[in-house]
């Protein structure tokens, strides 16, 4: 047998849409957090060690199975919250003991066959039915099933979101650079040093038999020392001879090198931190009268 929909009705499949709009902010609230977290764990792996391109492959592979099977876990828990209205039932019976059961049986009586019905006088179930509708006059699905329960999870929701934009926004590079990287994992791109140098000259022009100071700043990540590398062709067979010169740094960054006496044209290259620059080339010029 059919019937009506009813205040009770009404109210039972408010409960019921209250419960699922809950079960999907938790869902929702969980994921977000997952992802970020994950994609940020990827990030950091990926800039301390400095995948190859199948690590990138890698890379990009395991973030799109998180975010995958966290969307899918967070599908099937809402699609199989149940919408019935024995299932609101069910949970005001759990929070409400005064019902006795009764609720269960109005929500089995108003959808119960004409067999299952007959095992009863109609006019009982009539006044027992009216009798549990007049005890959930007050029934109010915001007050059975409450969101403020969830505050904690969207605020850890929120601080990872806002955590993650702060990041983003100090290391705007970085994070450019990651996602290029996790995105186009065929591209060739690097992250950018940590360590930057300035201040030097694209080339350098020094006379016969004098020394070269060559000065600088540092900036980014700055280190304690940097190290020279001087390139400059032997006197005999003319293949290149390398040195390896260390200097210090002073906590501004500024440096200062004294490079020499030079007899011959030569090159230099700078090591600071993960940073360093081109090859510089120096020549070697004659005085006036020996040119």
């Amino acid at each position: 047998m059919t019937h009506d929909a009813t205040d009770l009705d009404k109210r039972l499949a408010a409960v019921g849409r209250r419960i699922t709009l809950r079960r999907a902010l938790q869902e929702s609230a969980d994921f977000i957090p997952a992802v970020v977290l994950t994609g940020f764990a990827l990030g950091i792996a990926d800039h301390l060690i400095r995948f190859s391109v199948p690590g990138r492959w890698a890379e990009l592979l395991i973030f799109l199975f998180v975010i995958s099977f966290a969307l899918v876990r967070m599908a099937v828990r809402i699609i199989r919250q149940p919408r019935s209205r024995k299932a609101a039932a069910e949970h005001i019976e759990s929070l409400d003991p005064r019902f006795g059961g009764r609720l269960l049986s109005y929500v089995c009586f108003r959808g119960s066959t004409r067999g299952t019905a007959g095992q009863a006088s109609p006019a009982l179930i009539a006044a027992m039915c009216r009798r549990i509708e007049e005890q959930t006059r007050d029934l109010d699905a915001a007050r059975l099933v409450p969101l403020r329960r969830l505050r904690f999870r969207f605020l850890a929701a929120a601080a990872t979101v806002l955590a993650a934009l702060t990041i983003i926004l100090v290391e705007r590079e970085a994070a450019q650079t990651w996602f290029i990287r996790i995105s186009h994992p065929q591209v060739a791109v690097t992250w950018p040093a940590r360590t930057r140098i300035g201040g030097l000259q694209p080339a350098y022009r020094v006379r016969r038999g004098d020394r070269l100071r060559v000065t600088g700043h540092i900036s980014g990540r700055i280190p304690a020392a940097a190290r020279l590398e001087l390139w400059s062709p032997a006197s005999e067979n003319h293949a290149t001879r390398r040195t390896t010169e260390s200097m210090s740094v002073s906590p501004d960054g500024s440096f200062s090198a004294s490079i020499g006496p030079l007899i011959q044209s030569a090159a230099m290259r700078l090591h600071a931190g993960d940073a360093h620059t081109p090859i510089v080339p120096i020549e070697v010029t004659f005085p006036p009268g020996l040119s």
